[in-house]
């Protein structure tokens, strides 16, 4: 069997901006909501959705986060294997995920996974 002789190589990069010392950690959910507040751009909560992770290391500090997706009023996709790729990434330990409703609606949205 002939090899390839063009493979690329797959890197993955993070870096640490924040001193370990300093990272904010969640140890419940009005941590996290307060994580998510800072995060949010408050323009676009009543006017688009958001889809938002947040990356946290064994000791459940905050590495990073990221906004995953953007959309409408009434939703957003969320691409699994890119949140998924991020946590590896960043090593991360778990992961807390979070989106708002513009519309008020409290109402679970449908799911379909990709």
């Amino acid at each position: 069997m002939k090899i390839p002789k063009q493979i690329p190589e797959i890197q993955l990069r993070y870096s640490f901006r924040v001193k370990r010392a300093d990272r904010f950690q969640i140890c419940n959910c009005d941590d996290a909501y307060q994580a998510f507040l800072d995060i949010w751009d408050r323009e676009m909560l009543d006017y688009r959705e958001m889809f938002i992770a947040l990356y946290l290391n064994r000791c459940n500090q905050v590495l990073g986060y990221r906004i995953i997706s953007i959309g409408g009023v009434a939703g957003t996709v969320v691409d699994v294997k890119q949140v998924l790729a991020i946590a590896v990434k960043a090593n991360a330990s778990s992961i807390v995920l979070a989106h708002n409703h513009p519309s008020g609606q409290a109402k679970p949205s449908s799911t379909t996974l990709s």
